[in-house]
């Protein structure tokens, strides 16, 4: 679950900055790790928070949402959804013009539902492991009786 809330802040960090660039005129300068594939990149993030503690990731990616909110609210609702308001900024990352919303959308709270597929499977098969280990247990005592 830490590494899954890690890669989502990692993100939204970056749109956060991307955001704040953009709002301000300044195109953002992509980094060696937006030049890398997606599951490169996403071993990078993981391999940098793996030593962190949970509480450390979860402060940190609550601030993160914090700030990337307070920055959307700011912005007219016509700014998020024009296609070509922010396009000098959205072409170099997306490959195409788009409102801000879609950009929102896929690395904030779309990135959410992308993971919460995830987060179920995990869910399922721990439940399913304890649901499997509380059989065992209770076989262990009837049979000891």
């Amino acid at each position: 679950m830490k590494d899954m809330i890690s890669h989502v802040a990692y993100y939204e960090h970056w749109l956060q900055t991307w955001l704040q660039d953009a709002v301000r005129g300044k195109v953002t300068l992509g980094t060696h790790r937006e030049a890398l594939d997606v599951d490169t990149r996403n071993a990078l993030v993981w391999e940098a928070n793996r030593q962190r503690t949970w509480q450390d990731i979860y402060a940190e990616s609550k601030a993160v949402f914090d700030r990337l909110y307070q920055l959307v609210k700011l912005l007219p609702e016509a700014d998020l959804i024009a296609p070509d308001s922010y396009s000098r900024y959205t072409i170099p990352f997306w490959d195409e013009a788009r409102p801000l919303w879609q950009c929102l959308e896929s690395d904030s709270y779309g990135h959410y539902r992308e993971h919460t597929e995830n987060i179920r499977r995990w869910l399922d098969a721990e439940n399913a492991r304890l649901e499997i280990k509380a059989t065992e247990i209770l076989e262990v005592e009837r049979v000891g009786q």
